[in-house]
């Protein structure tokens, strides 16, 4: 917005919130109300920057399995093998909560979700390589430009998604 690149003629405006201070803050702050009244604020700023834009809050992708493993050290010899890393299920907490809060506030400001969640679990952290998009915290078997984020796959697979969308 500081560079006038949202217009009256912007159509699609996608915009994801909060998970990178995820380990700095306690879950329970997304679900607050100064959380949800944060999004519902940047996103009337956008309404103001781009009056026509569809705006949808893009959810995370599934980090964990859908059984809570994670796969945070990835190689050539260990990248088929999945270990249940989440024992406290903090992760999957941590991915519930963020995903509910964007989702609830999404409602709160009128505007579109897109579950990602739901259309990666296939595509987890413990994923076989050919299939993955999420790269662990030490990844030699994927391509990816950070450690824990989409990997090269994982970016045109959302891409997909969201293209979809708009």
């Amino acid at each position: 917005m500081a560079n006038k690149h949202l217009t009256a003629d912007t159509k699609s405006v996608f915009v994801q919130f909060g998970a990178n201070n995820l380990q700095d803050i306690a879950v329970s702050q997304f679900n607050n109300d100064s959380y949800r009244q944060a999004m519902v604020n940047n996103t009337n700023r956008i309404r103001q920057a781009a009056p026509h834009a569809t705006i949808t809050f893009v959810g995370y992708p599934a980090i964990s399995a859908a059984n809570g493993a994670m796969c945070p050290v990835r190689s050539g010899t260990s990248s088929e093998v999945g270990f249940n890393m989440d024992v406290l299920g903090l992760v999957r907490l941590g991915e519930d909560t963020i995903n509910s809060a964007m989702r609830t506030a999404a409602s709160a400001a009128g505007a579109n979700y897109v579950d990602l969640r739901r259309a990666s679990i296939d595509h987890n952290m413990c994923a076989p390589d050919s299939i993955r998009w999420v790269s662990g915290i030490s990844e030699k078997s994927v391509t990816h430009n950070l450690s824990n984020h989409l990997t090269h796959a994982g970016v045109d697979g959302v891409a997909r998604i969201l293209s979809a969308r708009s």
